[in-house]
């Protein structure tokens, strides 16, 4: 007779949904026994497919949500590692050849020393008091003077008033030598990180980008400071 099974196994048939016959018929003839095998091998696997259908499904659904409610699993972009990364607000993601404006601190991975940072409160190598600047500087996808290549690729499609946590290995900072940094000296081959915000960006040129910042000049040794902690946030296109 009809045996009605719930989500177990009994004999040799898984059943899901609905009644089955016994995997095991007594006083049956050979056609009949054939049949009813037939019956039974059919019934294990599709509730076999199903099974493994709904364990894909499983852990699909699994790594989807480990990737939402952990944001700070690492990307990748251009060598560079994305440890942690805050949308901005601007329409324009930044490019290669796009002139910017950002606050960073970069930092030396092995020693948690800081040894370059936009943003103050430190003591430079030389005793004087660190200042509040804005750094600007083109994106051109090599070293430049204090810009390593992987902090230039950490910038790439952010928006303004976006930040981001990056990893540098040393081919993308400051390579196989040494160097003597605003605040410390990074050690050769160092994995540096930065936290970078990007403050403007321009494809017009300097001259919109520093408006209204005429009493924060970019840097040199006569840059001035004033007005830098009010610049806020513009894009220019």
């Amino acid at each position: 007779m009809p045996l009605l099974f719930s989500n177990r196994r009994v004999g040799c048939s898984t059943v899901v949904t609905r009644s089955v016959t016994s995997c095991r018929p007594a006083k049956l003839g050979l056609r009949s026994r054939r049949a009813a095998e037939i019956r039974c091998s059919r019934s294990e696997t599709f509730a076999g497919l199903t099974d493994r259908r709904q364990l894909l499904l499983n852990i699909g659904t699994s790594l989807l949500l480990q990737q939402a409610v952990s944001p700070g699993i690492a990307q990748e972009l251009g060598g560079v590692q994305i440890l942690d990364d805050k949308e901005g607000f601007g329409q324009h993601a930044v490019r290669q050849g796009d002139l910017v404006l950002v606050h960073y601190t970069g930092v030396v991975e092995e020693t948690g020393e800081v040894f370059d940072s936009t943003r103050g409160g430190l003591r430079y190598r030389d005793g004087g008091r660190g200042v509040f600047r804005p750094l600007a500087f083109r994106l051109s996808g090599f070293p430049q003077p204090g810009v390593c290549e992987g902090l230039q690729q950490a910038l790439v499609g952010m928006k303004i008033g976006g930040q981001r946590s990056v990893l540098v290995p040393p081919q993308l900072g400051f390579g196989g030598a040494a160097v003597l940094a605003p605040y410390a000296g990074v050690p050769a081959n160092s994995v540096l990180r930065y936290d970078v915000e990007l403050v403007r960006v321009s494809a017009l040129g300097p001259d919109a980008m520093m408006k209204g910042m005429s009493q924060c000049s970019a840097g040199g040794a006569s840059a001035s400071t004033g007005n830098c902690e009010a610049v806020e946030p513009a894009e220019f296109f």
